[in-house]
């Protein structure tokens, strides 16, 4: 019998990629490191992580990740003219 008390809570890392805009913070972060290539690369390498952790992956590919992030900062610029 698994014990509630004895369940690691995941670390605040990877509880920011389940937010909507973690991923692609996280995402960046990663990416200024100089330790890839290129965006795809980057992309991959946090996408395998999410997978291992969270049991599938956050987007279908690359380009999922780049249309939804594009989705998003419209969305935020749109919402900045209003206000």
């Amino acid at each position: 019998m698994l014990l509630i008390s004895t369940i690691q809570p995941y670390p605040p890392e990877l509880l920011k990629l389940l937010k909507p805009g973690g991923f692609d913070e996280t995402f960046w972060d990663m990416w200024g490191t100089g330790a890839f290539r290129t965006h795809e690369a980057c992309y991959e390498v946090l996408e395998t992580t999410y997978e291992k952790y969270f049991g599938e992956r956050k987007y279908a590919d690359f380009g999922s990740f780049k249309a939804a992030r594009s989705y998003q900062r419209a969305k935020n610029r749109k919402a900045a003219v209003k206000a």
